[in-house]
Formats: structure tokens, C-alpha cells, sequence
């Protein structure tokens, strides 16, 4: 009889740590299997703004200094150009007629001169011919005066003889000049953005005709909220993105690295071929290089910026 109380304690004992392990392993079973962390979507992105493509020293607006009909025109828009090609041109009959009525009064005062010169030099003969004279009275000496007087007056329509032809001299050199300015050329080797001028067309001094694009690497400039401006860094990363593409989906991007920040605070840029100007707004202008991207200039991007310098 005192043997089954220990049978019994051990059977017991046995079953319960069955259960105990059966429970251990379904409470195991049931605890959830932890997810990975999802993925952050463009977590090196630390500001976006708004741009638009250009090229390195920026594109120019050339225009006429003087007012002149159109005679010749640059092949066209979007076509290569070499430094002090002909963009435009414009009517230069009257021009040269001017010059060639110049070139006769030069020649006129030269003659002018020549003659004086000729007889200032005579003047001085008869003078050093009467002086010996006079000393030995073969000669008046009024004769010697009058002569002295003479050579004066020889030597001081010299003068303005002189004068006058310098002033037609450089008369020439500002027609000369008024006839380079009825062309205008090319600063630089570049492309001919755009022309607004047609053959025979009166042109007003100081209105913009060629739009024009030096050949330089492309750049972006990006207008930066100011609230964002602590997060950049020189020599930092970027990508740029067509403004069209943006969106679900999006377009191509390409990479570019930020290689300068304005110092000062302003408006947005009024460039209407980009973007209206918010009164508002107060951006910095970055400027970021793009290497061969197939984008064109003046076209609105998005640029992205993130990474490390």
C-alpha cells in the first residue's frame, strides 16, 4: 500500500510535464513572425525645387546698337555657329556712302596741308635768304618783316589746316565704327537659339533679335525655398527630372551635383519662358552641373537633392 502512493505521485508528475511541454511549444507556435521594416522611399532626399536648364555663363540676348533695315539673316534657329559669324546684318549703302564722302574730305585737307607745308618751307628760305641782306643793308629791313610775317601766318593756317584734318581723320574712324555696329556677330562659338527678325525688316537700336547659347556644358538652375537652404551642401548629389514626367510613373532622371549657392535671398527669377514669379516666394538660386543629359535648354526640371558631398 506504500508503494502506489509513489506511483501515482510519479505518473502525476509525468503527465503534467507533458502538458506543461505541449503548451510551451503551442504558445511558441503562436506568436506572430516579425515583418521586416518597410523600405524608405527616397530617404537621401532632403529638398526639391524647381529649375530649369541653361548652359555654363548663362545665354544672351544680343540685339543692334543702331536702327537699320534687315539684308541678311543666320541660317536659322538651332543652327551652329563659329565665333564672329554673321547673325545679323543690316543696310549699309548709306554707310559707305558716307565714308567715301569722308575719305574725299581727307584727301582734300591733306592736299590742304601739303601746300601749307610747301610754303612754310619757301617762307623760310626767303627769310634766311633776306636776314644776311638786311645785315649788310642790300636789302629794307621792312622787306624782312613782311616776309617774317608771312611765314607767321603761313604757320598758323598750317595749324588748322592740321586740325581739321585730324577731326575728318576720326570723323572716318566713328563712320568706320557706325558701319561694324550695322553687323552683328556671333561673341562666341554657339548655337542660334532663336532669331525675331526677318529680311527687310526695320530694326529699333537696342531691341533684343538673337537669342544665343555659347557652346558650354549644360547646367540647372534650381530656385531653393529659403527654409531649405541649411540643408545643402556644396558638391552634393542631385537628380533632375523633365517637369512633364514628374508624376506617377515619372520620366528619366539624370544625375547632377550642386556646384554652387547663391549668397544672397531674392525673388523668383522672372523668366517667362520658365515660370511665372511668385511675389511671395524667397528662393536662393543653386546652380548645378549636368553633364550630357538629352535635355534642352530653357526646359523646366525637378531637382531632387540628397547624398554627401
Amino acid at each position: 500500500m506504500k508503494a502506489w502512493p509513489r506511483r501515482l505521485l510519479a505518473t502525476i508528475t509525468a503527465v503534467a510535464l507533458f502538458f506543461a511541454v505541449l503548451n510551451g511549444g503551442r504558445s511558441k507556435a503562436a506568436q506572430p513572425v516579425a515583418s521586416p521594416a518597410p523600405a524608405i522611399v527616397n530617404a537621401t532626399i532632403v529638398a526639391a525645387a524647381p529649375g530649369w536648364v541653361d548652359v555654363q555663363g548663362g545665354t544672351r540676348r544680343l540685339a543692334m546698337p543702331v536702327d537699320g533695315v534687315v539684308t541678311a539673316l543666320a541660317a536659322g534657329d538651332g543652327v551652329a555657329v563659329k565665333a564672329g559669324a554673321v547673325l545679323v546684318q543690316l543696310d549699309q549703302q548709306a554707310a559707305l556712302l558716307d565714308q567715301q564722302a569722308n575719305a574725299l574730305e581727307i584727301a582734300r585737307q591733306q592736299q590742304a596741308v601739303r601746300a601749307l607745308e610747301g610754303q612754310l618751307q619757301r617762307s623760310h628760305l626767303d627769310i634766311a635768304r633776306l636776314q644776311p641782306l638786311v645785315r649788310m643793308q642790300a636789302e629794307a629791313e621792312d622787306v624782312l618783316r613782311a616776309a617774317e610775317a608771312s611765314m607767321q601766318t603761313i604757320t598758323d593756317n598750317l595749324a588748322a589746316a592740321r586740325l581739321a584734318l585730324q577731326a575728318v581723320q576720326l570723323q572716318q574712324q566713328k563712320l568706320l565704327l557706325l558701319h561694324k555696329q550695322l553687323t552683328l556677330r556671333a561673341p562666341l562659338a554657339g548655337h542660334v537659339l532663336r532669331i525675331d527678325a526677318q529680311l527687310g525688316e526695320s530694326l529699333s537700336r537696342g531691341t533684343p533679335v538673337v537669342w544665343f547659347a555659347p557652346d558650354a556644358p549644360l547646367i540647372v538652375r534650381a530656385e531653393v525655398d529659403e527654409h531649405l537652404l541649411s540643408r545643402l551642401k556644396l558638391g552634393m548629389t542631385a537628380t533632375v527630372e523633365a517637369e512633364g514626367e514628374v508624376g506617377a510613373g515619372g520620366g528619366p532622371r539624370y544625375a547632377a551635383k550642386l556646384t554652387q549657392i547663391a549668397r544672397a535671398v531674392g525673388p523668383v527669377r522672372a523668366l517667362p519662358e520658365v515660370r511665372a514669379a511668385a511675389k511671395d516666394d524667397h528662393v536662393v538660386e543653386c546652380l548645378l552641373s549636368l553633364g550630357a543629359a538629352p535635355l534642352l535648354i530653357g526646359q523646366r526640371v525637378l531637382v531632387r537633392f540628397g547624398g554627401a558631398p
